[in-house]
């Protein structure tokens, strides 16, 4: 989709810029097949771990409408922030810098 190539330079950024110990990056094949995925992340690159989600059971678990979403997961692995649409680097800031520094307090 569109919006998913808009924010793909924003989430290769997000993996570039934390160190995987205190934050990955995990896409969701959603409403795809793995070749057409597959694909995508040739053109675009990859730099982080995939998964494909038959029956969209993962995507209906977490209440994904459409996409993108982004769903920020906290060390506990709980949803702690939630992103409809496409990312953008100051929301991956914020997003990502509040939960390491609740992190932290622990």
């Amino acid at each position: 989709c569109v919006p998913c190539r808009a924010e793909h330079a924003v989430l290769l950024r997000t993996a570039a810029t934390y160190d995987e110990d205190e934050v990955r990056v995990m896409g969701l094949v959603y409403d795809d097949t793995r070749r057409n995925a597959q694909r995508f992340l040739d053109q675009l690159g990859n730099d982080w771990r995939h998964a494909l989600d038959p029956g969209s059971r993962t995507a209906i678990d977490y209440g994904v409408h459409g996409v993108p979403e982004t769903f920020f997961i906290d060390a506990d692995g709980r949803i702690g922030m939630k992103h409809i649409g496409p990312l953008t680097w100051p929301v991956v800031q914020t997003n990502v810098d509040s939960l390491l520094s609740i992190g932290s307090e622990r």
